[in-house]
């Protein structure tokens, strides 16, 4: 039976995601199923190793799409200024939203930081070189194509899309990382990068845009983490 394209667009979203998923979820397996435990590794491996796995489910999933993504190289190039000055706005809303939502529950939280913040300034003083690498050269690439082109793929609806989009990245970034009810609420301010992200996806139809703007909200961020360190923790 031949797939239609609809139905055909939608597997290759769902695979896309599960692809995604599965690796970093399981990406250490392979060790154990040899007697090795991952936790004994060399931190320098594991990082080397991380960034290797997540670049091949990049690739995967860049062949997947490569017209689209050819596509959508193509037209930002013609077209940046343009989705420069209509877009930059969305990052402030970003940062604004995000901003104040992290106040609110730090307030409510007695100052306690959300759990999956507190790992990455753990990993970030342990291994600086690789979590900037990760967190604003990789995660944007891999995250979008996870979150955004996949989502945008098995969701045709806009606002399903969005909301499935920006709740499903948000809950990503809570696994592992919630012992309180109070870290439950981090779902909010996770979630609302996703889902403005989703909408650029949705109004451009080019991925290379919220990829941009995910790469510059994770710059700033991950640079006032470094400065924090350097001036306050120091």
């Amino acid at each position: 039976m031949k797939l239609e394209k609809n139905d055909y667009q939608i597997l290759k979203g769902a695979f896309s995601f599960l692809l995604f998923f599965m690796v970093l979820e399981f990406k250490y397996i392979p060790f154990e199923l040899i007697g090795i435990d991952a936790n004994n590794l060399p931190t320098i491996f594991k990082c080397i190793y991380t960034i290797l796995t997540e670049c091949i489910v990049i690739v995967i999933i860049l062949i997947m799409y490569k017209d689209y993504i050819s596509k959508c190289i193509k037209d930002f190039k013609k077209n940046k200024n343009n989705y420069f000055k209509k877009y930059i706005k969305y990052w402030f809303i970003i940062l604004i939203a995000t901003a104040i939502c992290n106040l609110i529950i730090n307030l409510l939280n007695n100052g306690n930081i959300a759990g999956n913040e507190e790992t990455v300034r753990s990993i970030l003083k342990e291994s600086p070189l690789y979590t900037w690498i990760s967190a604003v050269l990789i995660a944007p690439i891999i995250e979008e194509l996870a979150f955004r082109l996949s989502f945008k793929s098995m969701f045709k609806y806009k606002w399903i899309f969005i909301i499935l989009s920006g709740i499903v990245f948000g809950s990503f970034h809570l696994i592992g990382s919630v012992s309180t009810y109070y870290d439950l609420l981090y779902l909010i301010p996770y979630s609302i990068p996703g889902c403005i992200f989703a909408y650029t996806l949705y109004d451009s139809d080019n991925i290379i845009i919220p990829m941009s703007l995910h790469m510059l909200h994770n710059g700033v961020t991950m640079s006032l983490q470094i400065l924090l360190i350097i001036f306050v923790d120091s």
